[in-house]
């Protein structure tokens, strides 16, 4: 094992407490097999950003990539999937920020080649939500607003 530590780390010598600079502290071990000094080691990365959460929290939104797809004709659609909670009400919009929008829903279908004739949802049952736009997003991806069963169905 190696234990080799930089005297000028500012950040590492800043940590005072001995459990949370053992906590960030490396271990290096040797490469297996090789001739020339190789030396490994494992580390856990928690970015603390999840795009769409597994569960939802008392109503929100996410922010979902659109997949390009054929739709009526020879028209082409954009897809979202999002994960759908039974009795959950969701709303789209094709710019994340919502900055141009005026707080209007963007309308969709629940087919490629279904009829563009609704604006909100809400689901049945529980499983993957996926409607199909004919309006691009700013670049690529939507806002989609979400609300709990009994919740509001007005304007997010």
């Amino acid at each position: 094992m190696f234990a080799i530590q930089n005297p000028n780390d500012t950040v590492f010598t800043g940590i005072t407490d001995a459990a949370q600079r053992s906590s960030v502290n490396l271990t290096y071990t040797p490469v297996p097999g090789t001739t020339t000094g190789e030396v490994q080691t494992a580390w856990d990365f928690v970015s603390q950003f999840t795009p769409v959460e597994s569960t939802y929290p008392n109503g929100g939104s996410l922010v979902i990539a659109g997949v390009t797809v054929a739709g009526l004709g020879s028209s082409r659609r954009f897809q979202i999937s999002l994960p759908a909670y039974a009795g959950y009400t969701y709303e789209v919009y094709r710019n994340p920020t919502l900055g141009d929008l005026a707080w209007s829903a963007l309308p969709f279908a629940l087919s490629p080649a279904g009829a563009i004739d609704t604006n909100k949802i809400t689901a049945s049952s529980e499983g993957t939500l996926n409607v199909y736009l004919e309006a691009k997003a700013a670049k690529g991806f939507y806002y989609v607003a979400f609300r709990v069963p009994g919740a509001n169905t007005g304007v997010p």
